[in-house]
């Protein structure tokens, strides 16, 4: 069911549902396939997205009422798919603020992961380059006295290299980022690589010649 002009794609990305019911793949061309590890058969294939994907991972049980696999492509939108619904949505959905998430659409890098905070169910947390993006699955709706006439909330910067809105906040002021998760509670570890630590790994200054002196 894989095969294609006689070769399958070589599968870069893959992600297993917290109860082991199903395997999520992701093969180079961006094909996401849904299949159930016990009899290694193909349950779903779905739609295609927009851009190529740069992460997946299953929603913990105590976050999501259903199964969902989250699915975020190189434009860092973010999508959900109900495994058992077999329905594929972006979020945040159509009604919702543009500008509380321009700041991660705009983002010059792209996620390169997903994180759960297994205190606070319904927190994800994206990590790319050098950012860390959380988003609520479960916003806040807005409170009465914020309809009618009054203006609309939007995005700020806090000046300390964080963006912020209401089920969103985005810091950006990391050095490269190799990994990013939960490992207890509130805790999330992070692991930097120091630009000059990178940049001590370089070779010398290139000595081009000035002609006409």
């Amino acid at each position: 069911e894989f095969q294609k002009n006689g070769s399958s794609p070589a599968i870069n990305r893959i992600a297993v549902s917290p109860d082991g019911q199903w395997l999520a793949t992701c093969d180079i061309e961006g094909h996401v396939h849904l299949l159930s590890p016990e009899t290694s058969r193909l349950h779903t294939a779905l739609p295609a997205l927009p851009a190529k994907v740069t992460a997946l991972r299953f929603a913990p049980s105590e976050s999501l009422s259903q199964q969902v696999l989250v699915i975020v492509t190189a434009e860092n939108r973010v999508y959900l798919f109900d495994v058992e619904a077999s329905r594929l949505s972006a979020f945040p959905p159509p009604d919702a603020p543009s500008h509380s998430y321009s700041a991660l659409l705009s983002y010059a890098h792209h996620c390169y992961g997903i994180s759960f905070n297994p205190s606070v169910p319904g927190s994800l947390m994206l990590w790319g380059h050098s950012f860390l993006c959380h988003l609520d699955l479960n916003p806040p709706q807005p409170d009465s006295e914020d309809t009618g006439g009054s203006k609309k909330r939007k995005a700020w910067d806090s000046g300390d290299g964080s963006v912020r809105a209401a089920g969103f906040k985005m810091i950006h002021k990391y050095s490269p980022l190799l990994a990013v998760d939960f490992i207890a509670g509130d805790n999330l570890l992070l692991v930097e690589r120091p630009w000059l630590q990178v940049l001590s790994q370089i070779g010398g200054t290139m000595y081009r010649k000035r002609f006409g002196k």
